[in-house]
């Protein structure tokens, strides 16, 4: 037996097939509690021919079982990773779900390719949040002479059991605060839009960025810590909007060229868009040996709050490019959305903004240009005119911040 990181690599041990077969349980018969059942499926669903996807020489040994397959289904389908798969990796990816959710040490699979092995396996913890307890896999490679005829699967569990209920009712608790505010925040209705900016700044409010917080690599570091690293942030942002019912997923990738990163990929009214909770945190900055920026910047970013592919300026480079779709829609953006979004110096339009601001009690308000001439023109205008003193009630002074880079202002008021 051979234990995987999702990072890692190893090798595989090949066993005598009756030495591997004896004494395993059943996946059905251990903790089926876990696996929600669907009741309500069509005689058709029911009756799928599920002995297709079963690789010659795997059907006699120990594997998931169909009841297993059928009852998690409802679980995967929408899942964004879930549904880019074939049928064949649709049924090994409910394998994996529910050998996860059964907390199994070694189960036959579908699959005896450990590459496609991996690349569902990894599917299926960035559809699932809530698998919190997982940082890896187990598998053991079983052999005929020297064909291969199955391949058995675990995962690399972190905890037991009763860390896991314990683990859940924290962050139980958490969910609870998390919806109390936003309902006190939002007590006439809200839509998608507000759910996802609430969620984005709620996040950022509530940790603090920390390469050796515990947990980092899931929901638990912000849900529990209050601590984490960008997987946490990413794993977090998903789990709170998927409960709301908002598409969101996890999108990993190289940022600034060199380093590993994990962000999201949020659809709103048919139109994709990302957001970045970790680069949305001042407090990112400040762990990246930049302090000074805290002068410039207000304590949430919003330029990482549903940004399109042309926003990007090339930060980010998405891994899996030809399956991550192209994002291009500005509507939901921050900056348009709440009229922040500047093509010219347009009083009108800085007179709404403002009063926006001053209406839901803001502390503070960003505005964004389109391009480094129109950043100048609103410089000249607000504060070598100072007009912003016709906008901000604040007296005799202003504190403000100017961004040339990312051409905004921002006005604490």
């Amino acid at each position: 037996m051979c234990t995987i990181s999702l990072s890692g690599c190893g090798r595989l041990i090949k066993k005598a097939l009756e030495t591997e077969y004896e004494g395993y349980l059943a996946a059905a018969s251990q903790n089926e509690e876990i696996v929600e059942s669907n009741d309500n499926q069509d005689s058709s669903t029911k009756n799928t021919d599920y002995s297709k996807f079963v690789p010659s020489g795997v059907a006699d040994l120990l594997m998931v079982s169909e009841g297993e397959i059928e009852r998690v289904k409802s679980d995967s389908e929408g899942k964004f990773y879930y549904e880019s798969l074939t049928p064949e990796l649709k049924y090994l990816y409910n394998e994996i779900y529910v050998i996860l959710s059964n907390m199994e040490s070694c189960i036959n699979v579908s699959e005896i390719d450990t590459d496609v092995i991996t690349k569902v396996f990894g599917y299926v913890l960035n559809d699932h949040p809530e698998i919190f307890y997982v940082d890896g896999y187990e598998f053991h490679e079983y052999s005929i002479e020297t064909i291969t005829v199955g391949m058995g699967v675990g995962g690399a569990y972190t905890m037991t059991p009763e860390e896991i209920t314990e683990n859940r009712l924290k962050f139980s608790s958490y969910i609870t605060d998390y919806i109390t505010a936003f309902h006190d925040k939002y007590p006439d209705g809200s839509d998608d839009y507000e759910k996802v900016k609430f969620t984005y700044e709620y996040i950022i409010r509530n940790t603090e960025y920390e390469l050796d917080a515990p947990n980092n690599q899931n929901i638990l570091s912000v849900m529990v810590g209050g601590k984490s690293v960008c997987n946490g942030y990413a794993k977090a942002f998903q789990l709170l909007l998927n409960n709301w019912g908002i598409e969101t997923t996890i999108v990993t990738g190289i940022v600034e060229g060199k380093e590993r990163h994990a962000w999201n990929l949020v659809k709103l009214d048919g139109d994709y868009y990302y957001v970045d909770p970790t680069w949305g945190d001042a407090s990112y900055m400040v762990a990246q040996g930049e302090e000074d920026i805290l002068e410039s910047i207000p304590p949430v970013s919003y330029d990482y709050l549903l940004y399109n592919d042309n926003m990007d300026r090339g930060d980010h480079i998405v891994d899996e490019r030809d399956l991550i779709p192209n994002c291009v829609a500005t509507k939901e953006n921050y900056y348009y959305k709440e009229g922040l979004y500047f093509e010219s110096v347009d009083t009108d339009q800085l007179k709404q903004a403002f009063k926006n601001a001053y209406d839901r009690n803001d502390e503070y308000v960003v505005l964004k240009m389109s391009n480094n001439n129109v950043y100048k023109d609103m410089v000249y205008y607000l504060l070598g005119e100072q007009r912003a003193f016709d906008y901000v009630k604040t007296g005799t002074t202003i504190a403000y911040a100017q961004s040339p880079d990312r051409m905004y202002l921002v006005f604490w008021l």
